[in-house]
């Protein structure tokens, strides 16, 4: 039975608000009205006696586990004529699938090793238990990352102590394409190294992009193909791992998850320098980014290969070139989200433009160890370009033109308040639309970028122009943690007139480069 905001259940938890819902359980967001704390309480939808039962093992698996990377389950209860009730710590943070989804593309291998050895440790944890646990539901939306950037594994719902005597042990049976072994399609025994395929296959889904094809598949044929041939720039043992994780058979996998866990850890090609890893809030990163030297800010391998321009092209004053247009934005209250929730925003300017072709190109030649873009062509940009956004930067290429720049980037409230003045309208030009006369989305049939200046209608009440459409822009604030930071305004690849309103908002991996990605700078 559905739980409302507000409703009390069993006299301690308040629930705040529903997180999910699948097939046979939702998660609600709980307050803990005993400890003073949220919680996650999880309800079972599915009524009959196997799931019961199913649900209350999981409920004891949990209680009985304590790990950095394992959720603990501290309560359950059944609501006579309500349902059937888990209650366990309450994580904060994004699951893989999500990320996956939203940006569409391979992840930074560096920060997925990251996280998959973070889960190895919980693994090796629970099959070392006696006796063993072994999860068999591994998949990217059963791994959530913190803003600690702390990878969890949840869900274990189909979870089962391991008895190598039975080959159905204390758990119902189930399986999701493309990350189950054959050994959980049929009456085969499942053991760790059940879940050491499906962390190889969910390894293959995110440096590739692609989600491998289903086990009982490949036994008929199906090929699994090599991941270095879909991603280039994934690590030959990072592949050579994945590829034996993944054998048919699991004879031919590795005997266990920590030899898996290690195939990993060889090293891995090394740049001259890093981004340092960042824990400050961000409102202080942006601030400090100007005491780092821009060798601090250099990119990883995959992006080394773009050549930077060369300085004799340059003009003897970059920064003056430059010519950034800066409109200013009063302080005072406005109206804010799709709620329009009233706020007051303090006065600051930001840049009439995105970020051009053109500019960054002056930001290059002062700095000819920082790479290009990756569409860039022997330092330059592509021709006739020189008035569209600069595409393909990461939030750090960002960070480095602000640095040299001395300006920053605008936080999300800044951005919108620039876009939609202090009356809360839907697009920076006011509530009407009209195909092709304010921005550029998908709908213009254009296919890329447009110059930053094509759409004078477009403009908002500030005169800040191309603020929806034509290019996602990153901004100063962080999505959840460190690892994902907040884009405003939508691109040109966007359908909807809805995709590209003043509110239109997502998160991407600070590393992330995409061809519908740039920035705008505000001080």
């Amino acid at each position: 039975m559905p739980l409302n905001p507000g409703q009390v259940i069993n006299k301690r938890y308040r629930i705040i608000r529903q997180l999910g819902q699948g097939g046979f359980a939702t998660i609600y967001r709980a307050e803990d009205l005993s400890l003073k704390s949220i919680c996650a309480l999880k309800e079972n939808l599915d009524y009959w006696d196997e799931s019961q039962r199913q649900f209350e093992r999981e409920a004891q698996i949990l209680a009985g586990l304590h790990h950095p990377n394992l959720p603990h389950v501290f309560d359950y209860f059944i609501q006579p004529a309500q349902g059937q009730y888990l209650v366990m710590d309450y994580v904060e943070g994004y699951d893989l699938q999500d990320v996956l989804d939203r940006i569409s593309q391979p992840l930074i291998e560096k920060k997925v090793l990251e996280w998959i050895d973070q889960i190895c440790d919980a693994l090796i944890y629970l099959h070392t238990q006696n006796p063993p646990v072994i999860h068999r539901d591994i998949k990217p939306a059963n791994i959530k990352v913190t803003p600690t950037n702390r990878a969890m594994l949840v869900d274990f719902g189909v979870a089962k102590i391991y008895d190598p005597d039975k080959r159905t042990t204390m758990a119902a049976r189930a399986v999701t394409p493309g990350y189950s072994p054959v050994e959980q399609y049929g009456h085969g025994t499942t053991d760790a190294r059940t879940d050491q395929y499906a962390l190889a296959a969910t390894l293959y889904n995110l440096v590739t992009g692609k989600r491998p094809p289903e086990s009982i598949e490949r036994v008929t044929g199906a090929v699994l193909e090599e991941p270095c041939k879909i991603n280039a720039s994934i690590s030959p043992h990072v592949e050579a791992a994945i590829l034996r994780g993944m054998q048919v058979l699991a004879t031919d996998r590795f005997e266990t998850t920590a030899e898996f866990r290690e195939a990993l850890k060889r090293p891995v090609r090394q740049v001259a320098a890093t981004q340092p890893r960042i824990s400050q809030p961000v409102s202080q990163r942006i601030l400090q980014a100007a005491q780092i030297p821009l060798v601090g800010v250099m990119q990883p391998v995959a992006a080394a290969a773009s050549r930077p321009v060369s300085v004799r092209t340059a003009p003897p004053s970059h920064k003056t070139a430059i010519q950034m247009e800066w409109m200013p934005v009063p302080a005072g209250e406005f109206l804010y989200g799709e709620e329009r929730s009233k706020i007051s925003q303090l006065a600051f300017e930001i840049a009439r433009y995105p970020v051009t072709n053109h500019q960054y190109r002056y930001f290059l030649a002062a700095n000819p160890s920082h790479p290009a873009p990756a569409n860039w062509k022997g330092g330059e940009f592509p021709l006739g370009k020189g008035k569209h956004p600069v595409v393909g930067v990461s939030l750090h290429d960002a960070l480095a033109f602000c640095r040299w720049l001395k300006c920053r980037l605008p936080m999300e409230e800044e951005w919108e308040k620039a876009a939609r003045g202090v009356d809360g309208r839907s697009y920076p030009w006011g509530e009407n639309w009209q195909e092709g006369q304010f921005c550029n989305n998908y709908d213009t049939k254009i296919g890329g970028t447009t110059p930053v200046d094509k759409y004078p209608a477009g403009r908002s009440p500030y005169d800040v122009w191309d603020l929806v459409g034509n290019v996602w822009e990153w901004t100063a604030s962080e999505a959840q943690g460190p690892f994902m930071h907040v884009v405003r305004g939508g691109s040109w690849r966007l359908f909807s007139k809805y995709a590209v309103q003043a509110t239109a908002r997502s998160m991407l991996l600070s590393e992330e480069r995409r061809d519908d990605l740039g920035f705008r700078c505000a001080r």
